[in-house]
């Protein structure tokens, strides 16, 4: 036999081999899998869908469920406020029906729908869209109570309205009158104080959506009568509510003697001068100081008599005053005492002695010396050249040049007090302070106080010896 028989008698079972393997395969193919046969559908697109406003803040959605393909699991939910961006707004809701709230007043949105299940999302439904109801009038505030809580101020508080008209809540206005005559009213004219253009009717607006508000700068022993609206955003200005609160009065406390000064300190700066020095009482009892009595007593004892020259800083907390010491030899006491009391009541008071006084402040004595005296040693000297300050960001620097001790030969300066002032009238001391008795590097005494910013600043500084403060500085003006 030859090779070439031989050949081809191998070669062909080998092909009907291959014949049959590649039939099966085609037959085994055509035959269902049991994981397709098992294959869940998508879902079709839900049916009927709408949508409808629900007031100003909600949308209702509902729609039915697909009428084709798999049973849906759940509905994914798309919302857009251009019918072009969507987001996922709601992935797994298994109902058909769906509120949307939370939303802003006047305002347009779109939606859309998918079923799905366990073999993916579903077709689109149709697309809808609806507007949010414009925004209205905010209810009444349901409750208000007024509460006297010092001479000066009245504290309201009140309910928010049961309604916002569609908009959020901006602030409150807060409608009052005085009743000098202190009558009683519990409602306001018919044309209500809205629409009323009588000079007692006063509006006070709060800065946000608070429900309380302390009504301060009022006048003593004075009723006052609220009424309050709440004011929503609805448009700019906002919308006010219609109708009154209720109406609720109260009057602030009556006025009472103020509390007595403090810090009362005397220093002779010149042979036949002493000045006073001392601070506003810390309570004015309702309404401003208005003016101080103060006194001497020669020698510490028999009658008090005014000091000649009254204070000389009308509105503030450090004040002083002046004394001529007599100067025969005759009259001339070895020591005195002084003593300041405070009135916040007006002059016409005064004069007819019904005048609301404080309590004296503390006695106070003060040795006098005479220019040929070795006492003069101990007369504080004022302080050298004119102060300055410089600013950081939270700190105020005031620094002065040291005391020409030789001119005035006081020996040694045992402390400083800086005043300072927004006008150049009212002073105020600074308290503590971090450095009050400090030298820089070249030797000149600062003070360094808390500092935030503000108008420029007037400051005066007294040098101290033992217990006498000297006379002040030159006031200088500092802009931060």
């Amino acid at each position: 036999m030859s090779r070439k028989t031989r050949k081809l008698i191998w070669s062909a079972p080998l092909v009907a081999v291959l014949a049959v393997a590649g039939a099966l395969a085609m037959f085994a193919a055509q035959g269902p899998e049991p994981a397709q046969a098992d294959h869940e559908m998508l879902p079709g697109a839900p049916q009927n869908f709408t949508i409808e406003a629900d007031g100003h803040h909600a949308i209702n959605l509902s729609w039915d469920a697909p009428t084709d393909g798999g049973a849906p699991s759940g509905y994914r939910i798309d919302r857009s406020k251009d019918n072009g961006t969507w987001f996922t707004h709601e992935p797994t809701n298994a109902g058909t029906s769906y509120t949307d709230d939370g939303l802003d007043a006047s305002s347009t949105f779109y939606y859309r729908v998918f079923a799905y299940n366990s073999a993916g999302t579903g077709p689109v439904s149709e697309d809808r869209t609806v507007t949010t109801e414009a925004p209205g009038i905010p209810s009444r505030v349901p409750s208000l109570t007024a509460t006297a809580v010092s001479q000066n101020s009245i504290r309201l508080n009140w309910d928010p309205p049961s309604s916002d008209g569609g908009a959020d809540i901006s602030h409150y206005e807060i409608h009052f009158a005085p009743e000098p005559d202190g009558t009683a009213v519990t409602t306001f004219p018919a044309a209500t104080v809205r629409a009323s253009t009588a000079d007692d009717d006063t509006v006070v607006a709060t800065e946000d959506a608070g429900t309380t508000f302390l009504h301060e700068k009022l006048t003593a022993s004075t009723r006052y009568r609220y009424i309050v609206y709440a004011v929503n955003e609805a448009v700019e200005g906002g919308t006010k509510a219609t109708e009154d609160s209720p109406s609720r009065t109260a009057k602030t406390l009556d006025l009472v003697a103020p509390g007595r000064p403090t810090g009362l300190t005397p220093v002779q700066s010149g042979a036949d001068a002493v000045q006073l020095y001392w601070y506003a009482p810390t309570e004015n009892g309702g309404t401003a100081i208005t003016n101080y009595d103060t006194e001497v007593q020669p020698n510490c004892r028999g009658d008090w008599a005014d000091v000649d020259t009254v204070w000389t800083n009308a509105a503030g907390t450090a004040h002083d005053a002046a004394y001529t010491i007599p100067t025969s030899d005759t009259e001339r006491p070895a020591r005195a005492c002084f003593r300041a009391r405070a009135t916040n009541s007006p002059a016409a008071d005064v004069t007819a002695g019904t005048a609301r006084f404080s309590s004296w402040s503390q006695t106070i004595s003060l040795t006098l010396f005479r220019t040929d005296a070795l006492r003069m040693a101990a007369v504080p000297p004022i302080v050298g050249g004119t102060p300055a300050a410089t600013y950081s960001t939270d700190r105020a620097k005031v620094t002065w040049d040291k005391p020409d001790l030789m001119s005035l030969t006081a020996n040694r300066v045992s402390g400083y007090r800086v005043d300072v002032s927004e006008d150049g009238i009212n002073w105020m001391s600074i308290p503590g302070g971090d450095n009050t008795n400090r030298a820089d590097d070249a030797g000149q005494p600062f003070f360094e106080y808390a500092y935030t910013g503000g108008a420029a600043r007037t400051y005066r500084v007294f040098a101290q010896v033992a217990q006498y403060l000297g006379p002040a500085s030159n006031p200088f003006t500092s802009a931060p």
